[in-house]
């Protein structure tokens, strides 16, 4: 905790409910329209809504101290305060509204078969005419919105919302391939080892929201009841954004690649 988490001055990464109203308001026609099709096809639309406070040290603590049993019901273990507590995957997926089954058997199509992320190539598909693969303004409209989406639900991150990077290009690819198939994420796999690299890669403590209901009910379970939300720590609130609408327009250019310029001198 001290020599990762406070050394660092990590904070939880900012994560927001998505204005589904406002999505599908009629004067935004045309727009959102695709993005949202493959929202409730993929079984989006639950993480979408998700609205929960959290406490801030009792994120950062569970990242700190949690442990990943790698068997199939893959429980995790953590402190929070002074107390163990545990889950199994499909508890934490039950609060959120999604099915696990268990590491072997798949809830719906995954991304992390491979140990290594697919390369940025894999999102030429669905990359504009023109447009440099992996940069997201060069997406297509419904999976540049769509890239927003993860980022604000499933795949939080600090920082660049510019590029893609990671298994995010496995998730938009996949996304594309099961586009119009009737097949859901498997959300929990997914969110079971982000939540491992993480750890792993030492990165900035994510989905403070969701994290925070699982230990809130577990703290209950625990305690006779207690709600550890009125234990007066201070309150992170999960704030609701409108997704910005944007103009979407493919590169007037092809951008020159630099090492390809560097070879014709």
């Amino acid at each position: 905790y001290k020599e990762i988490y406070l050394h660092k001055k990590y904070s939880v990464v900012d994560q927001h409910t998505l204005d589904l109203p406002y999505m599908r308001n009629s004067k935004h026609k045309g727009h959102f329209d695709e993005t949202l099709v493959m929202c409730e096809e993929f079984g989006l639309i639950d993480i979408m809504k998700e609205n929960h406070p959290y406490i801030e040290y009792y994120i950062i603590q569970f990242f700190a101290t949690v442990y990943f049993d790698h068997d199939d019901a893959r429980n995790l273990w953590w402190m929070t305060k002074d107390t163990l507590l545990s889950a199994t995957l499909a508890e934490f997926g039950e609060l959120l509204g999604y099915e696990d089954k268990g590491e072997s058997v798949a809830s719906g199509w995954r991304c992390h078969d491979n140990d290594r992320s697919s390369s940025k190539d894999v999102l030429g598909p669905i990359t504009m005419e023109r447009g440099t693969t992996g940069k997201t303004a060069h997406l297509v409209r419904p999976f540049e919105i769509l890239h927003r989406v993860y980022r604000e639900t499933i795949a939080p991150r600090v920082g660049n919302w510019d590029e893609v990077h990671g298994f995010m290009f496995d998730l938009l690819k996949l996304s594309y391939e099961n586009q119009g198939k009737g097949k859901k994420l498997d959300v929990m796999d997914w969110m079971w080892n982000d939540l491992w690299s993480t750890i792993i890669d030492r990165r900035a403590p994510i989905y403070g929201p969701y994290i925070m209901k699982l230990i809130r009910r577990k703290w209950a379970l625990k305690k006779n009841g207690e709600d550890i939300m009125k234990d007066g720590s201070p309150v992170v609130t999960h704030l609701v954004k409108e997704l910005r609408i944007k103009a979407h327009l493919p590169p007037k250019t092809k951008p020159i690649d630099p090492q390809t310029a560097a070879e014709a001198e």
